[in-house]
């Protein structure tokens, strides 16, 4: 599951999502076009607001995709 897929099935918007994790709403884009990696401690938050286990978005992030 892709970050944007995951954060569409918890019914957020880029910018809500953005709001309850706590960064500006283009860190979230680069996030979800895998232009850059968020840190663990940004990884956890986003798996906590999307209601989704770590593993599920760290393989959007894993070079074994």
């Amino acid at each position: 599951m892709t970050p944007a897929a995951a954060r569409e099935s918890a019914g957020l918007s880029q910018s809500e999502a953005a709001r309850r994790i706590g960064c500006a709403r283009y860190t979230l884009i680069r996030w979800e076009r895998g232009m850059q990696t968020p840190s663990a401690t940004r990884l956890a938050q986003l798996a906590k607001v999307y209601g989704v286990p770590v593993e599920v978005l760290a393989r959007h992030w894993s070079d074994d995709e």
